[in-house]
């Protein structure tokens, strides 16, 4: 029998009191039903400080991958749900569903009761036990390799064996909105990333320090980031031209100070953008990782801020910053992203004093320009490269929240360990949610001298694009 059920649990909103537990566990339910829309079947069960989820089908495995990514999830445990009338009828269904999984190996039962019945969990647990041993190498109450768990609610139960880790945190909605200074390199999309995991709506600032340099790869990055993690709100991204700045401080700031002062500049230009809008801004700046992120430079920079600043990344060394990009899968993705953001042509001060303030032009009004100019994009952002011709192609579906027809349904990054196995002589059109990740794969099939083009689902269905277009 196929799982038919997904028992969730949630961390620390079980500390909140009643009425702050009752606001997270509304944005909780709300999160899970629009992450599961595209599923028709599936209805959530409320039993007081415990959610399950009841499929009148299978249960796909993409939602497995849907529910890791849903802040505020801690973990959950797909589940057989079956409603029962005697202890011996309940027994007997768990006998069939789990002799098969004990065979050869060590077990143990554990049983959660609510409500009143004719036995008790301890009960339960050692008949269960006893008929279920001889079928096994023995019941081992430390260290089993089978944990037979048991929660039984009034005539229902859920039988279960395994826990997966959810993403964790809060629930989307529930933290405020703060603004987040995106490069799209390996540090700025991991600090929103903790943010996002703290319950926050976060916004995203690009400052382009180069006038009308492409942003393709740093939009890959953010699509990314937004489909998978931004939950209950439509984030946008802000992108402020910054390349007439650039060449006045390159101008007019000693080289030692430029990276001090461009770092003033990126907060300046946030508030401005940000002001009445959002409760903070927030950076990937980890201590002492770059000559602007020690304290003394810091504490300049603070000076100059009008606006709380968080930090999620300060005190994480950077091979923490990159297993934590390489989790949410976008290392791969911001090491194609081209940053530019080193002003100075020699040493640079580590060590500043708020004396150096009096060093720095006045700025205000090119700011102030720069942010009226700024654009804004809503949503993700709708990719569109340069496609090569394609002969009668053989269709990739790399999607979770649409099906379509297609000679191949795979899932992504486990397709990237078996692109050789694809015939070599055949073209290939890829297709995902919103046209990264197949844009990926099709790049690396391109590298192996394979024809192949990526694009979005609403690109592949004609529909109505609500992207924003890049």
């Amino acid at each position: 029998m196929e799982f038919n059920s997904i028992i969730l649990r949630y961390g620390e909103v079980a500390l909140k009191s009643d009425k702050s537990r009752a606001f997270f566990e509304k944005k909780y339910i709300q999160a899970i039903k629009d992450s599961l829309k595209s599923y028709k079947d599936v209805k959530i069960k409320s039993y007081g400080k415990r959610f399950i989820l009841l499929f009148d089908e299978e249960i796909d495995k993409n939602v497995i991958s849907i529910l890791q990514k849903i802040p505020g999830i801690q973990s959950f445990s797909l589940a057989h749900f079956h409603k029962f009338q005697q202890e011996e009828d309940l027994r007997n269904y768990i006998i069939s569903l789990t002799k098969p999984l004990i065979q050869n190996k060590t077990f143990r039962i554990t049983t959660r009761r609510v409500g009143k019945h004719a036995f008790s969990s301890m009960d339960f647990s050692m008949n269960l036990g006893k008929e279920l041993e001889p079928f096994s190498n023995g019941v081992n109450l430390n260290h089993p390799q089978i944990n037979i768990q048991v929660e039984i609610r009034e005539t229902e139960a859920y039988i279960y064996t395994e826990s997966i880790e959810g993403m964790g945190g809060l629930p989307p909605a529930t933290a405020g909105k703060v603004l987040a200074l995106f490069s799209g390199g390996i540090d700025s999309p991991v600090a929103a990333y903790q943010m996002l995991k703290r319950g926050c709506s976060v916004d995203f600032i690009y400052i382009n320090l180069l006038g009308d340099a492409p942003f393709t790869e740093l939009a890959k990055v953010y699509n990314h980031l937004i489909h998978n993690y931004a939950k209950l709100y439509v984030p946008k991204l802000y992108v402020v031209d910054a390349a007439e700045i650039v060449k006045q401080i390159k101008s007019d700031v000693d080289s030692s100070l430029r990276q001090i002062f461009l770092k003033i500049i990126f907060y300046k230009i946030s508030q401005q953008i940000g002001k009445d809008k959002y409760d903070a801004i927030v950076t990937g700046e980890a201590l002492s990782q770059k000559s602007s992120q020690t304290l003394k430079s810091l504490a300049v920079i603070d000076s100059q801020s009008t606006m709380l600043t968080l930090r999620p990344l300060l005190g994480m060394d950077k091979t923490e910053i990159i297993q934590i990009a390489r989790q949410i899968e976008t290392f791969d993705l911001s090491e194609k992203v081209k940053e530019y953001c080193n002003l100075s042509e020699g040493p640079v001060s580590t060590n500043p004093s708020l004396d150096i303030l009096n060093k720095f032009p006045d700025l205000t009004n090119e700011i102030q320009q720069a942010c009226e100019n700024h654009l804004l994009f809503k949503g993700e952002i709708e990719i569109i490269e340069q496609e090569i011709q394609l002969n009668n192609p053989k269709i990739i579906s790399l999607c979770q929240t649409k099906k379509i027809d297609a000679d191949y349904q795979e899932e992504y990054p486990q397709i990237l360990d078996k692109l050789d196995s694809f015939p070599k002589d055949q073209d290939y059109l890829i297709i995902c949610d919103f046209g990264v990740r197949s844009l990926d794969v099709a790049n690396k099939f391109r590298k192996l001298g394979i024809n192949a083009n990526s694009q979005s689902v609403k690109q592949y269905l004609k529909e109505p694009s609500s992207c924003s277009k890049l």
